[in-house]
C-alpha cells in the first residue's frame, strides 16, 4: 500500500487542518480506502481550478443531473458569462476549520 496521488486543485495542493486529519483517522479503517466527496449546490461560491479561466471566482447556478458537471456564472472582462464545467475542476474557497 502507498500513495496513489496527491490531491491538488489546479496546481495548488490541498491543505487540511490537523484536527480534520485526526477526525478522519479516528473514523477510518486503515485497511480500507476512503473517498471524500464535496457536494456542490446551487448558490455555492467556487474557484475555477484550471484551464483558461483558472483562478477565477464563480457561483454555481445549476448542478447538472446525471453528470459530474455544474453550470457556473462568473465575471470575465467586465461581463457576466455562464459556463459548464466538470465538477472536479471547481472547488469551494478555503474555509476556516472552525466554521460551521
Amino acid at each position: 500500500m502507498g500513495v496513489a496521488a496527491i490531491l491538488d486543485f489546479g496546481g495548488r495542493y490541498a491543505a487540511l487542518h490537523e484536527s480534520v486529519i485526526e477526525d478522519l483517522r479516528s473514523r477510518a479503517n486503515p485497511e480500507e480506502i476512503a473517498i471524500v466527496l464535496t457536494e456542490l449546490r446551487e448558490g455555492d461560491s467556487v474557484k475555477i481550478a484550471e484551464g483558461a479561466l483558472g483562478g477565477l471566482d464563480a457561483v454555481v447556478t445549476n448542478v447538472l443531473s446525471g453528470e459530474e458537471g455544474v453550470r457556473i456564472l462568473l465575471n470575465f472582462l467586465g461581463r457576466e458569462i455562464q459556463a459548464e464545467v466538470s465538477a472536479p475542476r471547481v472547488f469551494p474557497p478555503a474555509r476556516h476549520p472552525l466554521a460551521a
